[in-house]
């Protein structure tokens, strides 16, 4: 399959790089000459030039909207992949003629997540839930000052919200559509950063009543870890060591840091139909996100 990555960050980098190592045939699109990719300045100039199947848009979040209305206006109709989150704020999505558009939410795949997820469908109660993710700002791109990094600027797409993320995807796919019950924030004097520095977010669904989002950008080491109570005890998972206690049992997974990505990508390049986040999905934890900002900023941020 021709695939086409937008973008030749660390993102970017790694979407090329596990493609490739999956036997498709890989260009990107990027300013910088080191890919040891066929390389194209525009978006437009790649899909001019290549018949390409699958696209990923891997730029800054900031970016991604005006991606999006050039891969309409080029009219690509093969498959498209978006890093997440989808956009920086909610908004309608340009026509596209893509035959699958997806968001790159890959802990969906995460081994220990799928245990999760299927010890709380079997089980007839489920009392609570809570996500826990914090890892300090400067660690997330060691090579460059976090300063510079769209990260920390929620002008630029960035800031903690749209950077994990990714704990608002997994809530939403365990349990359902959110109905946010409040938020606090909390901030830290050493980062300069965009505020919040840490979020905690309380919420219901139809299948959980009481779930718990904390997210921080200034724990050291990092935290990834799932809770949810059941009527059958708690369950912990924590993702960073892909470990899953139930039971006073404990599972071990030992995937590589590219196993999630691969099976998103394997899902994605077939015909397939499984756990990939949707637009629809994707646009509904950016509007998650802007809710989330006006309840901080409703109590003085």
């Amino acid at each position: 399959m021709n695939i086409g990555v937008v973008g030749y960050g660390s993102i970017g980098a790694r979407h090329a790089r596990i493609l490739a190592e999956l036997h498709h045939d890989v260009c990107v699109v990027s300013q910088r000459d080191e890919a040891p990719f066929t390389t194209y300045r525009t978006l437009k100039k790649l899909l001019d030039s290549q018949s390409i199947d699958y696209l990923i848009i891997a730029t800054p979040t900031g970016l991604h909207r005006q991606n999006l209305d050039e891969v309409s206006d080029c009219g690509f109709t093969g498959r498209l992949l978006v890093e997440k989150p989808l956009l920086a704020t909610a908004a309608p999505l340009p026509r596209l003629a893509v035959t699958r558009a997806a968001v790159g939410y890959n802990l969906r795949f995460h081994p220990t997540v799928r245990r999760l997820r299927d010890m709380t469908m079997a089980s007839e109660q489920v009392d609570s839930a809570s996500f826990s993710v914090g890892q300090h700002l400067e660690d997330w791109r060691p090579a460059r000052d976090y300063r510079t990094t769209y990260s920390a600027r929620r002008n630029l797409g960035g800031g903690l919200l749209r950077d994990l993320s990714h704990e608002l995807d997994l809530a939403r796919f365990l349990f359902g559509e959110l109905t946010l019950l409040d938020a606090e924030e909390g901030r830290s004097t050493e980062l300069e950063a965009d505020r919040p520095h840490e979020v905690i977010i309380r919420a219901s669904s139809t299948t959980c009543k009481h779930i718990t989002i904390s997210m921080n950008m200034i724990d050291r080491p990092a935290t990834r870890f799932i809770e949810v109570t059941t009527g059958e005890g708690v369950i912990r998972a924590d993702l960073l060591i892909a470990q899953l206690e139930a039971k006073r049992t404990i599972t071990s997974d030992n995937p590589d840091r590219d196993f999630s990505y691969q099976l998103m990508h394997q899902e994605m390049t077939s015909d397939e139909t499984g756990d990939v986040a949707s637009f629809a999905e994707g646009l509904a934890t950016v509007t998650l996100i802007d809710t989330i900002e006006k309840a901080l900023e409703s109590v003085g941020i």
